[in-house]
């Protein structure tokens, strides 16, 4: 297994802890709680909620991979526990199981930009696709106020494309030039192909406000009155370009 680095104690081996905030029955019925821990911390997740993803099905399928033993006539409990090389934090796992089981009529929970992001990836990792669906629309609702560097570092890590043009964009028409921190995160390929169509659509802007004169000194041809606004002109300029560069698309070449 490889995604987040996981691993399923064998059914002689895992201790079962039991599961933080998620003991009860619904609809008269019992549920099966899976554990997956990490830091330490065990986090109780139903085994239904776990079969809609991908990566975790198989392993709820399973009667023996990933199942401690039971403790007299109760069945056999899934316990995963990431390890350190998957870098989930317990922090980052109580945002992500809020939004597992969350419904259309509850209110959006209240987190910040970043533990959207972190939850975004987990359900990324995992291949929770109602999950991620979920997240993608709500980060869309206050993607536009986000530092166009974090915007595009979300969009590559979590594979979501339509957020990286607009904050290639968002840089290429900022008024501050771009330094040696843009350089950092972006890196070398990225950094110097952001710098050609800046350096571009600079002088397109130059080139556009000239306009010579039609007879008499200082008159110049005026615009027409189906004139599209100049940002509108030169944001699609700039996309249609940035869409042109193979080192600003997926995948990310190696630096």
């Amino acid at each position: 297994m490889d995604a987040g680095s996981t691993s399923a104690k064998s059914s002689t081996e895992a201790k079962v802890i039991p599961p933080v905030e998620y003991q009860g029955k619904t609809a008269g019925l019992e549920l099966k709680i899976a554990v997956i821990e990490t830091e330490s911390v065990p986090f109780g997740i139903p085994e239904s909620l776990l079969e809609d993803s991908s990566f975790f099905k198989d392993m709820v399928e399973d009667s023996v991979i990933g199942r401690a033993p039971g403790d007299g006539d109760k069945p056999a409990k899934i316990h995963i526990q990431l390890d350190a090389a998957s870098k989930v934090t317990a922090q980052e796992m109580e945002c992500f199981v809020q939004l597992l089981d969350i419904r259309i009529f509850q209110p959006r929970p209240n987190l910040t930009f970043q533990q959207w992001s972190s939850s975004l990836h987990l359900a990324t990792m995992w291949h929770f696709d109602q999950v991620r669906k979920f997240i993608i629309q709500n980060i869309d609702d206050q993607i536009d106020g986000i530092n166009p560097l974090d915007r595009i570092d979300l969009a590559i890590k979590c594979s979501v494309e339509k957020w990286l043009v607009p904050a290639y964009v968002a840089l290429c028409t900022q008024e501050e030039p771009l330094g040696d921190p843009v350089g950092h995160r972006l890196g070398l390929v990225r950094f110097a192909a952001l710098c050609r169509i800046r350096e571009r659509n600079l002088k397109a802007g130059r080139d556009a406000y000239y306009t010579p004169p039609t007879g008499s000194p200082g008159m110049s041809i005026p615009p027409p009155k189906w004139a599209l606004s100049p940002q509108w002109v030169e944001a699609m300029r700039l996309e249609r370009w940035l869409r042109a560069e193979p080192a600003l698309t997926f995948p990310r070449p190696t630096d």
